[in-house]
């Protein structure tokens, strides 16, 4: 009997409040009646996120503290780079057209994200992870190749040496690149060689792994 005393006694209380509190009747503890959740009085502002908080000098404080201005707008506005400018990058610097790399490059080219003409699908401009994937494994492939071949005549760097048999080059670095290469990447290029060999790479196949390293974070915009 006591049970059911307070399960009605629950039941009224409850029909007491929704028979008093019309939907049409706005509280102050509310903050006010029914909001479009799409007007801007509705969005919740974190704090120095107003473009109108922020001044042009704290604009250029943020962006620096992100790097130089190529670094920036490299982050902000830049697409991967085109599979047909990959496939002529590829043959200016020693790699054979009918290569193991280069017919790897030409089975890839859906996977990189070439256009699809017959599905009507353009080339993607986002690179995606399978993107970049079967864009490294491109360029580990053709790594020996440019090691060997990037500074023959009718290349795109005639006479360029890129690793000289004891360390890579700056001018080797800046043709891999298509920029001036600096002491830092000639030592993280050669860093990458000494890690590898200690993890049970032979010395040849470091090379290969550092040449692609350095070809994929120079023409990746992440």
């Amino acid at each position: 009997m006591t049970i059911r005393k307070l399960s009605l006694s629950f039941a009224l209380l409850a029909w007491s409040f929704a028979s008093g509190c019309a939907p049409s009747q706005p509280t102050d503890a509310l903050g006010g009646g029914p909001v479009d959740p799409g007007s801007p009085s509705a969005l919740y502002e974190h704090p120095g996120t107003d473009p109108k908080s922020q001044t042009a000098v704290d604009r250029k404080v943020e962006e620096q503290a992100v790097g130089s201005p190529e670094v920036y707008a490299r982050l902000h506005a830049c697409g991967k780079i085109p599979v047909r400018s990959l496939g002529r990058f590829l043959l200016s610097r020693g790699v054979s057209p009918s290569g193991a790399a280069y017919q790897l490059y030409e089975q890839g080219r859906i996977a990189m994200g070439s256009a699809n003409y017959g599905s009507r699908t353009p080339e993607t401009i986002i690179a995606s992870t399978a993107n970049l994937t079967k864009q490294f494994d491109v360029l580990v492939t053709a790594a020996p190749e440019i090691l060997k071949n990037a500074g023959a005549p009718t290349g795109a760097c005639p006479g360029v040496v890129v690793h000289d048999g004891t360390t890579f080059t700056k001018d080797g670095l800046a043709c891999l690149m298509g920029k001036p290469a600096k002491g830092e990447h000639v030592f993280l290029a050669n860093q990458a060689v000494k890690d590898g060999v200690a993890q049970g790479l032979s010395e040849d196949d470091a090379k290969a792994i550092a040449v692609a390293t350095v070809l994929q974070a120079a023409h990746t915009c992440e």
